[in-house]
């Protein structure tokens, strides 16, 4: 054991390596096994080291060198300056497309102006797409099958909301996640004010749907498909359970569908998200409709009753000014130009025109 290490156990680092032992026997290899430090001397002491020549490799350092991140980014090769990974799509196949999967969660509805036609809502991205230049075994590395790195060494596809209304809020994470196989995940997340054709001819009951098209403009269609993750139905449930806001809106369903879009120049791959909601109509069914339902039937139960004009006169002047209060809040919260005018106007409209000529 010592003629073959020409040294002490305590030089070689025998207690605490583990060593691969490899030995031959008229020439011919026997056996290789993984032995513990133990075993090794055990099975070796006392043994005629001129019979069983040994070869002992040292295996622990090496081991532990490549137990670390650090060994595979060198592998890569991804700290020096290699535009490979940067400028270009990572196919080695350059006619073929990139698919990229995209993973929509809606977080929340933040606001939905109907006067501006615009809803303005939170919700993450997950983006994830195929290197072919980024790859390792991952059995080679101590079963190392992830690793987190900067964002600004890799190729990342362009995302852009077609409906983005206002200036991009949008918070891109500055790493990536990168797979053994080569599969790259980038986390995105948007405050997005985005424009909506709101319907609020039943308003306050009304319900509404808002799309948000996620497309790559600077790639045709023939160099990258943006794609789904989930089915339909594993979309939906997702963003139910992590809907957060309990304001005026409900969150409802979100159908989310694949497309070509015809550009100027190309055609562009997009995935757009149908967003389902509806309105909760409590507070204007308690400050609004109710109170106005009931001076409404107490203004018919009046004009039936022999009471006197003053009376008379004074209740309807001052269910004019509630129904020109009204027409305020109205004119305040629905789009001027809306070609179908909210039901709940019209009664309202109609009584006022009633009342003033009554007096």
């Amino acid at each position: 054991m010592r003629k073959c290490f020409q040294g002490t156990d305590s030089q070689v680092g025998f207690e605490s390596w583990p060593l691969y032992w490899m030995w031959t026997k008229r020439g011919n290899i026997s056996s290789l096994e993984h032995l513990s430090p133990i075993d090794l001397h055990s099975q070796t002491a006392g043994s005629a080291t001129s019979n069983f020549p040994c070869i002992f490799f040292l295996a622990g350092a090496a081991l532990n060198q490549n137990c670390m991140h650090q060994s595979v980014v060198e592998y890569l090769n991804v700290s020096q300056d290699n535009r490979l990974f940067l400028y270009t799509r990572p196919k080695k196949n350059w006619t073929e497309p990139l698919e990229v999967t995209l993973d929509f969660t809606l977080v929340s509805i933040l606001a939905v102006v109907e006067k501006l036609q615009v809803i303005t809502t939170y919700f993450w991205l997950f983006v994830k797409w195929n290197n072919d230049f980024v790859s390792w075994n991952a059995s080679d590395f101590c079963n190392i099958t992830h690793l987190t790195l900067p964002a600004d060494k890799f190729w990342i596809p362009e995302i852009t909301i077609e409906e983005q209304a206002n200036e991009e809020k949008a918070r891109t994470s500055p790493f990536v996640r990168i797979s053994s196989d080569g599969e790259i995940m980038q986390f995105q997340e948007f405050h997005l004010t985005s424009s909506c054709s709101l319907n609020i001819y039943r308003f306050p009951f009304d319900k509404q749907k808002c799309n948000i098209t996620v497309l790559s403009p600077m790639h045709s269609a023939k160099e990258v498909i943006l794609k789904m993750k989930e089915v339909v139905l594993e979309v939906d449930a997702k963003n139910r359970n992590l809907y957060l806001t309990n304001g005026e809106w409900r969150f409802n369903r979100i159908s989310p569908s694949s497309d070509i879009m015809s550009g100027v120049e190309m055609e562009y791959s997009a995935v757009t998200y149908e967003i389902f909601m509806q309105r909760r109509p409590v507070l204007y069914v308690l400050n609004l409709i109710f109170p106005t339902s009931a001076l409404f039937i107490m203004d018919m139960v009046i004009s039936c009753t022999y009471v006197s004009s003053s009376e008379k006169i004074n209740f309807k002047i001052t269910l004019i000014l509630e129904v020109s209060v009204l027409s305020l809040i109205l004119n305040e919260i629905l789009p001027t130009s809306s070609d179908d005018p909210p039901v709940i106007g019209n009664p309202h409209t109609c009584k006022w025109g009633y009342n003033k000529c009554m007096l």
